[in-house]
């Protein structure tokens, strides 16, 4: 699916799915299979419900966008957390306290729940913000 000036949303969607969009928002609620998503001046938000990651994987990829993702403390699937060198992070999750970062090249890389990542957040030019539904201290 490909969309300019326009907003996309999945909500409980399975499947193959490949979403992009330029000038507007995506968001998607719950969800598995295999998903891409690309938004180009549009923020992505994401809320994700589960232990784990039900799929081959979830890649969200914004370029000039802001990129939020809530999910529950209890997500054990691996998150991998690309974005620009200058770009704010933002982490409200008890894995953050644990994770793995990386900082190089102008890429700052932050992988959570070990090394094979089945969720890869990335951005260029858009800060990230992680959570948990119910909040909790800023961990990074």
């Amino acid at each position: 699916m490909r969309v300019k000036n326009g907003p996309i949303s999945f909500q409980d969607c399975s499947g193959t799915i490949e979403a992009q969009s330029t000038n507007g928002p995506i968001s998607m609620t719950s969800g598995s299979g295999d998903v891409t998503l690309n938004a180009t001046n549009g923020p992505i938000s994401l809320r994700l419900a589960g232990d784990d990651w039900q799929g081959v994987k979830l890649e969200a990829r914004t370029t000039n966008g802001p990129l939020s993702a809530i999910l529950p403390h209890t997500f054990r699937s691996g998150v991998r957390v690309e974005t620009s060198g200058r770009a704010p992070v933002s982490c409200r999750l008890d894995a953050c306290a644990t994770a793995v970062s990386e900082a190089a090249a102008g890429r700052r890389v932050l992988e959570m729940n070990g090394r094979n990542a089945t969720v890869t957040l990335s951005t260029g030019n858009g800060p990230v913000s992680l959570g948990a539904p119910r909040g909790g201290p800023r961990i990074i």
